[in-house]
């Protein structure tokens, strides 16, 4: 009994510290795009304002946009799946733990919200460097 009650604490950290990894990990997969996205515009100003140059560093640009969101949905995916496993986890917990867990009075959060924050972040800022870029 006390091996199970180990494992599911020890699956239940593991799963924990999985969801700040993958959080983590959006954020700075969005920092970087944006980041990419300056360096873009800060090119077009070294290189020629050529029509093929500029043609190429848009490319780049929506290339840049198209993996970053690719990467989030992916990251998003495995959130919810580490969502779901700490639900089921939640249920073989000791009754004080999920009394515990209980008194806060939680409403019923909104996990999307920083999701699509960081999809529209992309969006928009691929839009404005494509338009600074022409």
């Amino acid at each position: 009994m006390n091996d199970e009650r180990a494992d599911l604490h020890l699956l239940y950290q593991v799963t924990t510290q999985d969801l700040a990894q993958f959080k983590n990990q959006q954020w700075l997969l969005t920092n970087y795009a944006i980041l990419s996205y300056g360096g873009l515009v800060a090119l077009k100003g070294v290189v020629a304002t050529r029509h093929c140059a500029t043609l190429v560093l848009v490319l780049v640009a929506l290339l840049v946009a198209i993996s970053a969101i690719s990467l989030l949905w992916r990251l998003e995916k495995s959130i919810k799946g580490r969502r779901a496993r700490l639900t089921h986890i939640r249920g073989s917990l000791s009754v004080e733990f999920n009394e515990a867990w209980g008194a806060m009075n939680k409403e019923e959060p909104i996990y999307l919200v920083p999701f699509w924050v960081l999809t529209f972040s992309l969006a928009i800022g691929c839009s404005l460097t494509c338009w600074a870029l022409i």
